[in-house]
């Protein structure tokens, strides 16, 4: 470098030449106005990703159908570039509109319009591709070779591909930004993408003949995906592999009514085939409906998602189920289930109106339910078939399982779920663990620990209106005969650590003539309910154990009406199949029977519950007659009281022995926190 006679600098011939090669790097750009100006610029330019070619916007379609592009790359061209109008390899393509819409290529539905090996395409809308029926007959707009191509601002619309072989009528296999796909379709899967990275777009109206009908086997993050069809499985979106669903909203898609009872007409937004790791994360998930299963979702992960207004409706081709009006088999977590429906005119089963199969954690399960159908099975409003953990569960509809029919239960707050004869009623033939309950008559609960029945029978009714689906209002009839316990199954049912408090209805416990052993209630507190019977059972001669109370208290109760007091009764005189071991028992005890077998009772009107004590008012003080008078069981070892396991320091505070010890009823008493000292000196 040199400086020059006016003070310039002057290249030396070496620089030159090394700023002409930096230079040559930046590639050539070329703006065309013709089809045949393009074609020319694609074959050009290719190979070369530092490249360029614009297309100028023009008021009428780049129209391309007249011609096809061929390569003489033998690894390319076995890929069929002359299945395709245009192609391109590495190089940029880019409208040099405003937007997408200001520069548009036509295919005139007779080829895919675009073959991309690599490169980018930005700023275009592709139109009316067609991809043949020879295969790959994938993407109808664009076809995107390694999934290296990116597309951005780029709208395709009206493409298709053939039946056979066919899938992805807008684009398959690219990476996708800011991009719209409406208005496609394919003879297979994914009408409008197929195994895309699709970001911040819009798949619309687009039509899968089997599975997919927005997209197939694609990772979707912050995209609207609605107003798809699929004939098949997966109205929105369909996955056989591993994929992503990310901030996304995905409603109002639907499922075709194809025929095939077991197969088909599921997932009317998401459908998952198998078991892959496909996980749906802060989506919402609303009005889609499938004639079959899985009206919102079929299958995966749902993590903080909200599940709403989805509907499987039962079709005459159907003649045997109809399930899962929001979610089928599905995990959910931190998610909201919210006003899903199952219903139907022909299917022998409708169940689940929220969730059936799989399990919630941490969720909100509302305003779901089995109705307005025909079915001689209407089950489980809220859920059927399905673990829910920490969830609240309320405001579900069904005939039978108004909140759940043939699930679990663990840490769940479940009040005001209804059924159609106006009992609130909560199947399960499982158990229910730690849970709160309001409001509930319980079929066949299986195994119940540590969990509280509150307040059923209290005159609650559901307002007409309040939920959308049950078309009606339905009033609790306290004339009838419910019991806050009926078991209908085979097995027994075991309440462990339970509280049974501030219900009126006819009973506790019932059990029919074709009666099992029914219910050993231990370390359970029964107090301030209004039962005209605690239990109806059988004679003798069944051979069978009604009920049988073990370390519980049972006291402050009154008849139905309240204007007698009534700590415990049978229904029948002769009935003596009801025993009691450690129990404390009020003294308004019917006197006209007897019971099977008794020890250890301790009749006191005063248990001395700890009333200030608000969260808990039927814990025990220190000085009750109740405390350290229960008969140890094995399965107190390592147990705790309905208050469940709270850590302290790596201690439980509330173990259901205290020095090897327990006291009668569903609480433990224990100064709080554990082990406190006071030393005064």
């Amino acid at each position: 470098m040199r400086k020059g006679a006016r003070g310039c600098l002057v290249l030396t011939p070496m620089a030159a030449v090394l700023l002409a090669a930096f230079m040559s790097f930046a590639g050539e750009t070329r703006t065309v106005t013709t089809v045949e100006e393009l074609v020319q610029a694609l074959d050009d330019l290719k190979d070369d990703a530092s490249n360029t070619v614009i297309l100028q916007p023009s008021s009428e379609p780049y129209d391309v159908s007249g011609c096809a592009m061929l390569c003489n790359d033998a690894d390319k061209a076995k890929y069929l570039w002359s299945t395709s109008h245009i192609a391109i390899s590495k190089l940029t393509l880019r409208g040099g509109g405003q937007t997408a819409r200001d520069t548009v290529i036509y295919g005139n539905g007779t080829q895919r319009i675009l073959y991309a090996w690599q490169g980018k395409i930005q700023n275009l809308t592709i139109s009316n591709g067609c991809s043949k029926a020879t295969d790959p007959a994938s993407g109808g707009g664009i076809m995107a070779r390694n999934g290296q191509t990116q597309c951005s601002n780029v709208v395709v619309v009206c493409c298709r591909s053939g039946s056979s072989g066919g899938g992805a009528g807008g684009i398959v296999n690219a990476v996708c930004d800011y991009c719209e796909v409406s208005d496609c379709s394919s003879g297979l899967y994914g009408g409008g993408v197929a195994f895309n990275t699709f970001r911040h777009g819009r798949l619309l109206r687009n039509h899968a003949g089997t599975y997919g009908g927005g997209a197939f086997g694609s990772n979707i993050s912050d995209s609207l995906v609605a107003w798809n069809l699929a004939d098949r499985n997966g109205g929105g979106l369909a996955y056989n592999a591993a994929a992503t669903v990310d901030r996304c909203t995905i409603v109002s898609n639907l499922v075709g009514d194809v025929g095939e009872a077991n197969q088909y007409g599921v997932g009317g937004g998401i459908w998952v085939s198998g078991s892959p790791n496909v996980t749906v994360s802060d989506c919402l998930i609303a009005c889609n409906e499938a004639p079959q299963r899985g009206g919102g979702v079929r299958g995966g992960v749902l993590q903080r998602c909200v599940v709403s207004n989805n509907v499987v409706r039962g079709t005459s081709t159907y003649t045997t189920r109809a399930y899962g009006g929001g979610c089928d088999e599905c995990n959910a977590y931190d998610s909201q289930i919210l006003f899903n429906l199952v219903t139907s005119d022909y299917c022998g089963t409708a169940s689940g109106g929220g969730m059936f199969y799989g399990s919630a954690s941490n969720c909100v399960i509302r305003g779901n339910a089995v109705a307005m159908c025909h079915p001689s099975t209407k089950v489980g409003g809220g859920g059927a078939n399905t673990a829910f953990t920490n969830c609240v569960i309320v405001d579900n509809f069904a005939n039978v399982g108004g909140a759940m029919n043939d699930g679990n239960a663990s840490f769940c707050h479940i009040s005001n779920n209804v059924t159609a004869a106006g009992t609130h009623t909560l199947r399960v033939t499982r158990f229910l663990d730690d849970c709160e309950i309001f409001n509930a008559v319980i079929d066949s609960p299986g195994v119940m620990r540590r969990t509280s029945m509150r307040g059923y029978g209290n005159g609650w009714t559901l307002d007409k209106g309040a939920n959308i689906y049950t078309n009606g209002t339905f009033t609790v009839d306290e004339s009838a005969n419910v019991y806050l316990l009926a078991n209908t199954q085979v097995t027994a049912t075991y309440a462990t650590n339970c509280l049974f408090v501030g219900n009126k209805c006819k009973g506790l416990v019932s059990r029919p003539a074709n009666a099992y052993p029914v219910t050993p209630f231990v370390n359970c507190t029964i107090a301030d309910n209004r039962f005209d019977w605690m239990t109806v059972g059988f004679a003798p001669k069944n051979g069978i154990t009604m009920a049988e109370f073990v370390n519980c208290i049972i006291t402050c109760n009154s008849n139905r009406a309240a204007t007698a007091a009534l700590d415990f009764a049978v229904n029948d005189g002769s009935v003596t199949n009801v025993s009691f071991a450690n129990c404390m028992i009020g003294s308004h005890r019917s006197s006209s029977w007897k019971p099977l077998h008794e020890s250890g009772t301790i009749t006191n009107d005063v248990p001395k519950f700890d009333r200030s004590n608000v969260a808990h008012p039927y814990s025990l003080k220190l000085s009750s007659p109740a405390v350290a008078k229960g008969l140890v069981q094995p399965w107190m070892a390592d147990a705790y009281d309905i208050r469940g396991a709270i850590d302290d320091g790596g201690k439980y505070r509330y173990l259901r022995l205290r020095d090897g010890k327990v006291d009668i009823g569903c609480y433990q008493c224990w100064l709080d926190p554990v082990g406190t000292t006071l030393m005064f000196r």
